[in-house]
C-alpha cells in the first residue's frame, strides 16, 4: 500500500488535483457540499479513530470521504486506494474495535500474572523467614529429643541400679534376719571368752606377784 497523508494530500484544496474542470466533477455535489464534505472530512481526522467509533462519527466521515473521493479532490494516484479503504471501512471499525478489546483483555491477564507474580513475591519474603523459623525449632525439637533420650537412658540406668541395690539391701537385711541367732549366741560366746581372757590375764599377773619373792 502506498503511503500518504490525508491532512497533505486531501484538504489542500488545489485546483490542479481537483481537476478544476467541471467535467470531473459530479453534478450532483455542489461546492458547498464538498466543502463541508472536507471540514467534517479534516474535523474527523483531527481525532483519534476510537473517538470517531464511540462517537458515532464513522458514518460521517465515511460520507465526507465518499464526496471527497466523487468530487474528483483526491489524487488520481490515492483514488483506487481510498476507495478500497472507504469500502471496508465498517469491518475494519469492527476489527480494530474488537483488537482494542483483545489488547485490553490481554493487558488484563497480563497484569493479573503480574499481580499474582507481585504476590508471589509477597509470599516468599514471608515464607522463608517462617520457614527458616521452622527449621530452627525443628533443631531445638531435635536437641530436646536427643537431651530427652540421653535423660531417659540416665534414668533407665539409674533404675537399673536402684533395683539393684534393693535386691542387695533386702538380701542383706535376710542374711541379718537370718544370723540373728548365730549373733546372740556369738555375743554370748564372746562374753564367756571375754571372761576367760579377763581371769586368765588376772592370774597371770597374780602368778607374776607371787613368784617375785622366791626368783629372787
Amino acid at each position: 500500500m502506498v503511503a500518504f497523508n490525508w491532512k497533505d494530500n486531501l484538504l489542500e484544496g488545489k485546483t490542479s488535483e481537483a481537476q478544476s474542470s467541471d467535467s470531473f466533477q459530479s453534478p450532483l455535489l455542489s461546492i458547498e457540499e464538498i466543502s463541508n464534505a472536507k471540514k467534517t472530512f479534516k474535523r474527523c481526522l483531527d481525532k483519534n479513530l476510537t473517538n470517531v467509533i464511540k462517537s458515532g462519527w464513522t458514518q460521517e466521515f465515511m460520507n465526507s470521504l465518499s464526496i471527497i473521493i466523487t468530487s474528483n479532490s483526491v489524487p488520481g494516484n490515492l483514488v483506487e486506494e481510498l476507495s478500497w479503504f472507504l469500502y471496508n471501512f465498517d469491518q475494519s471499525c469492527e476489527r480494530y474495535m474488537a483488537s482494542k478489546q483483545d489488547i485490553v483483555k490481554a493487558e488484563g491477564k497480563e497484569n493479573s500474572v503480574g499481580d499474582l507474580k507481585t504476590n508471589l513475591k509477597q509470599l516468599y519474603h514471608q515464607f522463608m523467614p517462617i520457614r527458616n523459623e521452622a527449621e530452627s525449632v525443628d533443631e531445638e525439637i531435635a536437641d530436646l529429643e536427643r537431651q530427652l533420650t540421653e535423660r531417659k537412658a540416665k534414668k533407665a540406668k539409674l533404675q537399673s541400679s536402684l533395683e539393684d541395690l534393693t535386691r542387695q539391701a533386702a538380701t542383706s537385711r535376710q542374711t541379718v534376719i537370718n544370723a540373728e541367732p548365730d549373733i546372740k549366741l556369738n555375743r554370748l560366746r564372746k562374753k564367756q571368752a571375754e571372761k576367760t581372757v579377763v581371769d586368765m590375764e588376772r592370774l597371770w599377773e597374780s602368778l607374776k606377784a607371787n613368784s617375785s619373792p622366791f626368783l629372787l
